[in-house]
């Protein structure tokens, strides 16, 4: 059985026809959507402006607490190391962004000057990622003698500002 396929003129007219106007329609709506280009990554090294080193120290009232750093809101702080050291309490670096407070490190004495930690100088590489506009704090964790009692902590903190 032979079949022959004859295209109907009045079908063909009318598929031509629809196909421009459905072309000159989506023409007429603008561009679609555009791609943007994936964000570079940061250049390496950062620019001496960006760089970041903290090195100070604070005497700090039994359960109390102070700021050592600000990240400006348009930045991140990559922290690429630090070293932490007391005058014998326990201490805690912590994150605090809008009262919501994350801790870095903690550190604990044995009564001593000295960290009871497998890492007497508490001295790590590290790559924490500081939120924009967070502060770093350094708190007195309460576990010297009392109220009357103030720690001397000392900080060294290095990284970078990114975006």
């Amino acid at each position: 059985m032979n079949r022959s396929f004859r295209p109907h003129l009045v079908s063909v007219v009318l598929g031509i026809g629809l196909t421009i106007a459905l072309l000159s329609t989506t023409s007429a709506m603008g561009p679609g959507p555009q791609l943007t280009s994936i964000p570079k990554s940061p250049a390496w090294p950062p620019r001496p402006e960006d760089i970041v080193n903290l090195r100070d120290r604070a005497d700090v009232p039994w359960s109390s607490e102070v700021v050592i750093y600000t990240v400006p809101l348009d930045r991140w702080f990559v922290v690429t190391g630090s070293k932490l050291s007391s005058g014998g309490c326990s201490y805690e670096l912590l994150e605090d962004i809008g009262g919501i407070r994350t801790v870095l490190r903690e550190v604990r004495t044995n009564g001593s000057d000295f960290p009871a930690e497998l890492d007497p100088d508490n001295n790590s590489p590290l790559g924490w990622a500081i939120r924009p506009g967070s502060n770093l704090v350094v708190r007195n964790a309460g576990s010297c003698s009392g109220p009357s009692y103030t720690t001397n902590v000392y900080w060294t903190l290095r990284g970078y500002l990114a975006r």
